[in-house]
């Protein structure tokens, strides 16, 4: 009998009867062929093991109650050192292969199936703040851990990204992706719009993008609250690192602002809140980026607008600027590249 055979019929028994064919199958089949086949986790489990398709294809098994803790512990043993530093608990040469260990992870939570995305999408987010943390400090040796890995940045966000956002748009959930796309550690190829460009193509409705931006202004605010208490009873008027690390996080934050405005079409309000909030400390860099947001849209009305208002209020452009406002005054249009 062919599968769609038996599919059809089987819908015409009724719930007991499947019930007693399952079951006089199930004492049918030899005991090598169950654990072959994996049929006691496929009943307690049905969406995790390795079974056929509807196209007849074969599906991976992933079991996160074994896989969960695995990473759990790998992770433990990151965050301490284990892979880099002489210790008792990771061989001298076992530690070289985390790389192996973090792509053989990743692979496997993305072929999760969706029933289990939510414990998949935490461990992977998991995961990608371990590698984004490890571009700042050294957990392993090496100073470029995505590339190490051999998965680009890009992607394992976009991996996490998809798992959050493909069967859940909460806010939670909308908040946890906005997160990650500021999050610090960034490896020498990636750009914080590399990864807004990913998490805005998630975003697919209004509705969406507005909720995004709520909660990436939420977080902007979030910041400024916990830097301020910080600064409380603070002495000195240096630069600080921590200080550098919270204007990175504010202006990241506001670029993609900007963005979800722009996606709406909202550019007058996208550009005032840009310049309401960029903390960058010369106004001429400010107006270089807001230059270049608009150029990235084409907008060579605004873009024309903005340069003007900004030299009204003693601002000098740099050359380039000067270059592409004598051009967008001549043609109407922004040049050839300038995005």
């Amino acid at each position: 009998m062919k599968i769609p055979e038996l599919r059809a019929l089987a819908g015409k028994y009724s719930k007991e009867e499947l019930q007693y064919l399952v079951v006089e199958l199930y004492r049918a089949m030899p005991k090598k062929l169950k654990e072959e086949k994996e049929i006691d986790k496929l009943f307690l489990e049905p969406g995790q093991v390795g079974n056929h398709t509807e196209q007849g294809k074969k599906t991976v098994s992933v079991d996160l109650r074994t896989l969960g803790p695995e990473i759990e512990e790998f992770l433990e043993n990151a965050y301490q050192q284990n892979y880099m530093v002489p210790n008792r608990v990771i061989p001298k040469k076992d530690r070289p292969k985390w790389r192996f260990l973090v792509k053989s992870y990743i692979r496997s939570l993305q072929k999760v199936p969706a029933a289990n995305g939510v414990k998949a999408a935490e461990l992977l987010e998991k995961l990608y703040r371990m590698l984004c943390y490890s571009c700042c400090y050294y957990l392993f040796n090496t100073e470029d851990p995505f590339r190490s890995v051999g998965i680009e940045q890009t992607e394992i966000y976009d991996m996490v990204a998809s798992k959050l956002l493909e069967n859940d748009m909460s806010r939670e959930h909308l908040r946890r992706a906005v997160e990650l796309a500021v999050l610090d550690g960034l490896d020498r190829w990636t750009l914080p719009e590399d990864l807004f460009a990913v998490l805005l193509r998630h975003l697919k409705i209004p509705d969406t993008r507005q909720a995004a931006r709520e909660e990436a202004e939420k977080l902007r605010e979030e910041a400024g609250k916990k830097w301020a208490e910080q600064q409380k009873g603070r002495k000195g008027s240096g630069y600080s690192r921590s200080e550098f690390w919270f204007h990175e996080r504010n202006n990241h934050l506001t670029e993609l602002i900007f963005h979800l405005y722009a996606h709406q079409g909202e550019f007058e309000q996208g550009i005032q809140d840009y310049k309401n909030h960029s903390m960058e400390r010369d106004p001429e860099i400010t107006l270089y980026r807001l230059l270049r947001l608009l150029a990235m849209y084409d907008e060579a009305g605004l873009w024309k607008q903005e340069y003007e208002k900004a030299v009204k209020k003693k601002i000098s452009p740099r050359t380039q600027l000067q270059k592409v406002y004598q051009y967008v005054t001549v043609y109407g249009q922004l040049p050839e590249g300038e995005a």
